[in-house]
């Protein structure tokens, strides 16, 4: 992500789960998963870009399995 918080990856696995859709996807070599409003026409191989709102943002050590604070 830059100084503007946007990321541009591609899309691995879209979850249609109704009201939301999680999709996971890497960008700059890192895995990341981002909830968006349902009804979105991503799909896997798609490219995306996306502006973090920063102050929704989680960040998780897997290897400890816990969330970092901001």
């Amino acid at each position: 992500a830059d100084a503007g918080g946007l990321l541009e990856g591609r899309v691995e696995v879209v979850e249609q789960m109704g009201s939301e859709d999680i999709i996971y996807f890497v960008a700059g070599g890192k895995e990341f998963v981002a909830s968006l409003p349902g009804g979105s026409e991503l799909r896997p191989d798609d490219s995306v870009r996306l502006h973090l709102e920063l102050e929704h943002l989680h960040v998780f050590d897997l290897a400890k399995e816990n969330r970092l604070e901001n």
